[in-house]
Order: C-alpha cells, then structure tokens, then sequence
C-alpha cells in the first residue's frame, strides 16, 4: 500500500502505511503471514530485516517529502542499517534511490552520486536513477560531460570478481571457471529444467 501511496506522492498515506508495516515487521507476524511454511531462525530474521529495511526507506521518502529532512535522513541511515545489500553492493529495497534523490534535493552532489551510481549501475530500477543520477552529476560537474564514463567507472568498481568454482556439463565432465576464463567477460545462465 505504502509504494502505492508514494507513486501517487500522497506522503501523508506512505508515512502511515509504512510506520504500520514497521510495526509488524516481526518474526511472529512474519510466522503469521505465511503459517503453512517453516523457517530457520537465520532465513527468518533475514525476511524480517527486509521488511523493515524496505518500511524505513520507504518512510524517509515520504517523511523528506513531508519535509522533515532530519528525521528522513535518520529513517534511511537505519534501513541500511538493518538491510542487506546484494552481491553487487545495492539493496534489495529503493533505499539508494530514495536516499540519492533527498540528497540531490539537499544539494549534496556527492552522496547523491554515490548512492544514484549504486542504483543506476546495478539496482532493480536502473533507468530511474540513471536520470537522477545524471542531474546530480551534472549539478556538480556543470554540465553532462563524462557522465557515461562515471557510469562505466561505477559499474567496474562495484562489480567484483568470482571465485574459482567447478560444476558438471551435461556429460558429467567437471568445467571449471579458471578453464573458462579467457581475460574476457563470461555470461554464467544458471538453468534449472524441471
């Protein structure tokens, strides 16, 4: 309801919707909503952690919106804290997007670069940070230019390398990584026929 709420920009409705879905992001209200299926300890407090990294962002949002930039800064600082970040570095919620747009609005370039960076190069929704991305870049910078080359930049830092692993071909033959790497990029496509 909250991301419904936002999208409309009614920041009043996200506010509360979100506060109530912090309230509720517990393990036992996690147990609840799903009573058919078991967790560990370990899957569940990760779920729960989301839910409340995902509620805190979206409450900055709309509290930076309602125009309590103190308090939105402090509801997206402890939804990184209690969120998790993928393999390559972006949360699983819209924190740095949200988080880089009040930035931006804030006139701290820097940070909303490095956050929009993150979301743009890697992040679920890319192509809307990208654009404010390239404000704050071009904000700080005066204009556009070398915008594709931070862009290109940002990818490679964050990017990071795999491990040597080995698997089985479909003859039952060990392929290892190390084998396969030619200093050149690999597309790994894990299937799983059923």
């Amino acid at each position: 309801m909250f991301e419904t709420a936002i999208d409309l920009e009614e920041w009043m409705v996200a506010d509360e919707h979100s506060l109530a879905a912090l309230e509720v992001a517990t393990p036992e209200a996690y147990r609840a909503d799903y009573p058919d299926r078991e967790f560990s300890d370990e899957d569940l407090a990760e779920r729960v952690q989301r839910r409340q990294a995902t509620a805190l962002a979206y409450d900055g949002w709309a509290t930076y919106n309602m125009g309590d930039t103190e308090l939105a800064f402090e509801r997206f600082a402890a939804a990184d804290d209690v969120g998790s970040v993928s393999y390559l570095g972006v949360p699983n919620t819209p924190l740095y997007t949200f988080w880089g747009r009040a930035a931006l609005g804030e006139g701290d370039f820097d940070s909303a670069i490095e956050f929009l960076g993150a979301e743009a190069a890697f992040g679920n929704d890319g192509s809307g940070a990208e654009v404010y991305l390239r404000e704050a870049y071009a904000a700080k910078n005066g204009d556009e230019e070398g915008f594709d080359e931070l862009l290109w930049a940002t990818r490679n830092e964050l990017a990071t390398t795999v491990d040597d692993f080995t698997l089985l071909d479909y003859e039952g033959n060990e392929i290892s990584m190390a084998n396969v790497r030619t200093g050149k990029v690999t597309l790994l496509a894990f299937w799983f026929p059923t």
